[in-house]
């Protein structure tokens, strides 16, 4: 039965009450004996039904008021997961492409604005802290075109941890998140051969401006930073000067060494992807002297000791001031290069 129609039955009875209970005052039915014991029946019958109907109409209303609150409540729970998965679907759609452009961007912030509507202060923070990790970083591919699979893992199950706690009233829970080990295995599958020029001059021949470059940098957690540069356009002339420079201090202290002339490469739909290329220096095949590029797209002499690096120098020219064979002692000193080899060849020697 519908709350509508028990109320108008409970109306009509509160009204048949009125006018039965007017008669019998009139007639002073309190008073009538026991021949009139049907009209007291009849009354209390009354009566018992509208208490009936008062506390039935009461149960139903509050049950038709929770029945309300559900569907509302059902309603928004909807409308909510419709809006979330449509964001995460949008994201993940506009970063396949490995960018994103103007139109992309005003896009997302718009439905930014829109999520932020449903969420609370403490989710809302967490949330624009999660959007904010979007970055250049995000879009790596490394020689291989292979994505950074853990960082999108951390962004799409951060944002969709923030998700489910608003829809189920929870607290934010400590993510459990995969390494994607077994995605890296199968998107590795083509290894990036290593292969060593036979001079310099044939190494420098994929020294090409703008060329794309690929690597990887060792961080202080034991983590590989990801990095991806269009080799500049003073890069052919930085690798030269800081090769004749360190061979020059070599062979002024008298030290054989051997130069490899080292390019990673795979080749891609019409085009050749690199790694970093880089020029080494050994003494008696320990590496003590590397030319590669910096994660700043600088050329740079590194000094290395026991696989490791000693020392940074880049070439990166001060106050626009061209870099020559006269003014790379500025850039990387020639006591501490003299010093530095000196150093390895004496512990290299000791030890063997």
């Amino acid at each position: 039965m519908k709350y509508s129609l028990l109320k108008k039955i409970f109306f009509s009875l509160i009204a048949g009450s009125l006018i039965f209970l007017t008669i019998y005052i009139v007639n002073d039915g309190h008073k009538l004996g026991t021949e009139n014991k049907v009209i007291e029946d009849i009354y209390s019958a009354v009566v018992s039904v509208i208490l009936g109907a008062l506390v039935t109409m009461t149960l139903l209303s509050a049950q038709t008021m929770n029945e309300d609150s559900h569907t509302k409540n059902s309603e928004i729970f909807k409308e909510k997961l419709r809006a979330y998965r449509d964001f995460l679907e949008t994201l993940g759609e506009y970063i396949k492409d490995g960018k994103l452009n103007k139109e992309e961007i005003k896009l997302l912030i718009l439905k930014h604005a829109i999520i932020n509507i449903n969420l609370n202060k403490a989710n809302q923070e967490h949330f624009n802290s999660a959007i904010s990790k979007i970055n250049d970083d995000l879009f790596f591919e490394n020689e291989n075109n292979v994505p950074d699979y853990k960082a999108l893992g951390e962004l799409f199950n951060e944002i969709a941890s923030i998700f489910k706690a608003d829809l189920y009233g929870e607290n934010i829970s400590e993510l459990k998140l995969m390494n994607y080990e077994n995605f890296y295995e199968i998107s590795n599958a083509v290894r990036t051969n290593t292969f060593y020029k036979e001079s310099i001059d044939d190494f420098m021949q994929e020294i090409v401006p703008g060329r794309e470059i690929f690597f990887s940098v060792k961080t202080k957690e034991n983590e590989f930073k990801n990095y991806k540069f269009n080799i500049r356009p003073d890069a052919r002339s930085h690798y030269k000067l800081a090769f004749d420079y360190a061979l020059s201090s070599i062979k002024e202290l008298n030290v054989k060494v051997e130069n490899k002339f080292e390019v990673a490469y795979k080749k891609l739909y019409k085009s050749l992807a690199i790694n970093n290329p880089k020029i080494l220096f050994q003494y008696k095949e320990k590496t003590i002297l590397r030319i590669g590029i910096t994660n700043r797209n600088r050329v740079a002499l590194q000094f290395m000791k026991d696989g490791e690096s000693a020392g940074m120098y880049a070439l990166d020219s001060l106050d626009g001031v061209d870099i020559t064979d006269l003014n790379i002692q500025n850039y990387v000193p020639k006591i501490d290069l003299d010093k530095h080899i000196s150093s390895c060849v004496k512990k290299i020697d000791e030890a063997t």
